[in-house]
């Protein structure tokens, strides 16, 4: 059996994924779609110093919503 590296982490996805279903989970994946949307329209004009930030920001942001709809990529740990 593996230890697990960061349990905070792991217990905050497990309970941050367990929101999908939830009305303030649907709002976060909208607002986290939305936040998507506007850095990457802002790459369209973005200084390129400025690009490697906004394309981390997305990153970011899209993890966010991986863990919400999917939970552990690992171990796809979820609440039940």
């Amino acid at each position: 059996m593996h230890k697990d590296p960061n349990p905070e982490k792991t217990a905050a996805i497990i309970a941050f994924s367990g929101l999908k279903e939830e009305f303030a989970g649907k709002k976060i994946i909208t607002l986290l779609d939305a936040l998507i949307l506007e850095v990457r329209k802002e790459n369209d004009t973005v200084e390129p110093q400025f690009l490697m930030k906004n394309q981390g920001r997305i990153m970011a942001y899209e993890q966010l919503k991986d863990y919400l709809e999917r939970g552990l990529p690992c171990f796809n740990l979820t609440r039940t």
